[in-house]
């Protein structure tokens, strides 16, 4: 939370600077469970294996659609 300081003393700074920033430990003690590890992160490796399958199967499809368009299209170019 942030107060205005222009019309504080030095004092009054300082200890309103130590509240806050014990107020930012307390708040990142609690919270730091949220925090995701970069570790954590999935890829490629820890993705289940019927992922990588799914994905694969269909650029094996999307490939065979593509040959069997242009095979369509010049058939009917002849």
């Amino acid at each position: 939370m942030r107060t205005k300081t222009k019309n504080m003393l030095p004092e009054e700074r300082l200890l309103n600077l130590i509240k806050q920033e014990k107020e930012l430990k307390d708040y990142n003690a609690n919270t730091a469970h949220l925090t995701a590890n970069p570790s954590d992160k999935p890829n490629e490796e820890t993705k289940p294996v019927w992922v990588i399958k799914r994905r694969s199967s269909w650029v094996f499809v999307l490939l065979l659609l593509f040959f069997f368009g242009i095979s369509v299209y010049f058939k009917l170019i002849d």
